[in-house]
C-alpha cells in the first residue's frame, strides 16, 4: 500500500484505543481500497524508562503492527511519551483529572498531526470523543479539532473509545462536557437526579475503572465529574449528531485476530477477547441491535 492510497486516518492516542474501539470502520475504509492509516502520538515510554518498560513498549508496538495490518491499515506512530510516564501528576485517575495537560505536549501532538494530515491529505479523521478521563485522549480530541478547523476539505468523526463508552451515560457526560446534547431520547426523558445517579453508579461499577482508582482519589473524581454534570446541565448546548453502522457477527470473526495480536497488557484492561466480545454485543443491545456487532460515531 501506497501513501498516495491513503484517504482515512484513525487518530488512536494509544497503540490499543482504535483496534478495541472502531475496528469496522477501519476494515470498511480498507475494503474500500481507501488505505487507512492509524496514528498514534503517544507511542513511546521516554528517555528515562528502564529496560523493562522499553521491552513492554517495544511488544505493544510489534503487537499494534500486526493487529493493525489485520484490519487491513497501516500503522503510523508519533513517539510522544504516555502520560503515565510523562510525571508523577499523572500517574493516577485523580491526577489526569485534577491537573491540565502541558501546553507543549499539546502543541507536540498538534504539531506532529499536522505533518500527517499535509503528507496524507485524506478526506477524513476519525479521532476520540474523549470519553473517559485520560489526559492523552482529550489532547488528541483537542488537536483533531484544532486543525480541522483549518481544513474544511477533512471530514471529522469522533469515535467512543472503549472500554469507556460501555458505561451506561459517560458519552453523554462526554458530551455535556464539549457544550452538545446526544439525540438520544432516553437520556433526555430521565430527571436530572435519577440521571446522575445511575450514572455514578454505573461508572464506579465498572472493573476497568476500579483497576485505575487508587486509594484517595475517590473525592475529587467525584467533585470533577459532578461539576461537569451540573454545568452540563444548565448551560445551553449544542446538538451532536451520531451514525451507527452494524454488523453480522462475522466482524468479531474477523477482529479476533486484531484482538489476539495486542499484547496481554493492552487488552487486560478490558478483559479477554471473549469478554471483550460479550462487552461489545451488549453494548449493541443497548443500542438497539441485538445480536449484531455495532459502532456508534458522533459529528459535533
Amino acid at each position: 500500500m501506497t501513501v498516495a492510497r491513503c484517504s482515512a486516518v484513525v487518530l488512536s492516542p494509544h497503540f490499543d484505543d482504535a483496534v478495541l474501539s472502531c475496528p469496522g470502520w477501519i476494515l470498511g475504509r480498507s475494503r474500500a481500497g481507501e488505505g487507512p492509516v492509524v496514528a498514534v502520538p503517544f507511542s513511546s515510554p521516554g528517555e528515562a524508562a528502564d529496560e523493562a518498560t522499553l521491552g513492554g513498549y517495544e511488544r505493544a508496538k510489534r503487537g499494534a503492527g500486526l493487529a493493525v495490518t489485520s484490519l487491513g491499515a497501516t500503522l503510523r506512530t508519533g513517539g510522544l511519551v504516555d502520560a503515565p510516564l510523562r510525571g508523577r501528576s499523572f500517574r493516577s485517575l485523580a491526577g489526569q483529572l485534577c491537573r491540565e495537560a502541558e501546553r507543549d505536549v499539546v502543541l507536540q501532538v498538534r504539531r506532529w498531526l499536522a505533518e500527517v494530515l499535509d503528507e496524507l491529505e485524506p478526506r477524513e479523521l476519525m479521532a476520540p470523543l474523549g470519553v473517559g478521563h485520560h489526559v492523552d485522549h482529550r489532547i488528541t480530541h483537542q488537536a483533531a479539532l484544532d486543525l480541522v478547523a483549518e481544513r474544511p476539505g477533512l471530514q471529522l468523526t469522533f469515535f467512543e473509545e472503549r472500554p469507556a463508552a460501555f458505561v451506561e451515560q459517560a458519552v453523554w457526560l462526554r458530551l455535556t462536557q464539549v457544550g452538545r446534547v446526544g439525540c438520544s431520547a432516553d437520556v433526555g426523558a430521565i430527571p436530572p437526579a435519577v440521571r446522575s445517579q445511575r450514572f455514578f453508579q454505573s461508572f464506579f461499577g465498572a472493573s476497568a475503572t476500579r483497576q485505575q482508582i487508587r486509594p484517595g482519589d475517590h473525592a475529587p473524581i467525584v467533585v470533577h465529574l459532578l461539576e461537569a454534570f451540573v454545568r452540563g446541565l444548565q448551560e445551553p448546548a449544542a446538538a451532536a449528531r451520531s451514525s451507527r453502522e452494524s454488523w453480522s457477527l462475522d466482524i468479531l470473526t474477523e477482529w479476533l485476530p486484531a484482538l489476539d495480536a495486542l499484547v496481554a497488557e493492552s487488552r487486560g484492561f478490558v478483559g479477554s477477547p471473549l469478554h471483550i466480545q460479550w462487552a461489545t454485543l451488549e453494548y449493541a443491545r443497548r443500542l438497539g441491535f441485538p445480536g449484531h456487532y455495532v459502532e456508534r460515531s458522533w459529528h459535533l
